[in-house]
């Protein structure tokens, strides 16, 4: 019994130092906390980004454009997931967003995928260069605007550093349907230093069959990227202001959110 007690004794002893090696070892250094947080921040902003990425954010719309609008208020929840993998020797991201509108003059869910197949190389300099080329699918609930409505479309996006502290991209895509013909071109630039960013990245608009302008947003995103137990979440604050008059589209808007991209996932090559 003794024996028996002297060798749990032992087992428990070893559990316990190699628990603590492994805890030590884990601990990051500050160098590899530094890349942890720029890797974040490029995830919240470049849909390139190889990255395991859960986005949660909430819109408040506090204006719309229209006389029959006036003094309405609404708000929206969105949430994003964007999985990358590794298929016949490319990488490849996944990325599903779900809209849904929870007040205001039209309440709908809006759901959308997008699937790219991306490539990068580094500079001399060691900053990188990456493109993604794939196709996009999205579908929407009947409102007050139009009928349900499913749509699809080409996707290709250009992203890369201009230094190790600034980025900058654009995505180009076409949304096509029954009645429905559109352009989408969405160009963003963002600084970090240390924990902060500040970038813009909003969506322009064309629709094909008006033959006009359908979406021109302006906005600023404030970014802090902050650490939570053992992972680092990226929060945003994002002021938005229309500047396309039709009625019933949001006049300001306000979104908050966070991009969690967790630490054990690894990296497709």
């Amino acid at each position: 019994m003794r024996r028996i007690d002297n060798r749990i004794i032992r087992w428990l002893l070893l559990a316990i130092t190699t628990s603590t090696l492994a805890t030590a070892q884990a601990k990051p250094s500050a160098d590899s906390i530094a890349r942890l947080v720029r890797k974040l921040q490029e995830a919240q902003t470049d849909p390139t980004a190889p990255a395991l990425t859960f986005t949660h954010g909430f819109t408040f719309i506090p204006a719309y454009y229209g006389d029959e609008f006036s003094g309405k208020t609404g708000s929206s929840y969105q949430v994003t997931v964007g999985v990358p993998f590794t298929l016949w020797g490319k990488t490849q991201i996944i990325r599903t967003n779900v809209s849904a509108m929870l007040g205001g003059p039209e309440t709908f869910t809006a759901p959308s995928v997008t699937h790219v197949i991306t490539s990068s190389r580094s500079t001399s300099s060691g900053l990188y260069r990456r493109w993604a080329v794939g196709t996009r699918f999205e579908a929407e609930a009947a409102n007050d605007f139009h009928g349900h409505r499913a749509l699809a479309g080409p996707e290709a996006e250009l992203f890369g550093e201009l230094t190790k502290f600034a980025l900058a991209g654009i995505a180009v895509g076409g949304l096509f349907g029954h009645s429905t013909q559109l352009l989408n071109v969405t160009p963003t630039l963002q600084l970090a230093y240390g924990a902060w960013s500040i970038g813009t990245g909003k969506t322009l608009e064309w629709d094909f069959k008006a033959h006009e302008v359908a979406l021109a947003p302006i906005s600023l995103t404030l970014a802090f990227t902050a650490p939570i137990e053992r992972e680092y979440y990226d929060f945003f604050l994002t002021p938005v202001y229309q500047l396309s008059r039709d009625p019933g589209e949001p006049k300001w808007a306000i979104e908050l959110g966070v991009v969690l991209a967790p630490r054990w996932f690894a990296t497709p090559k």
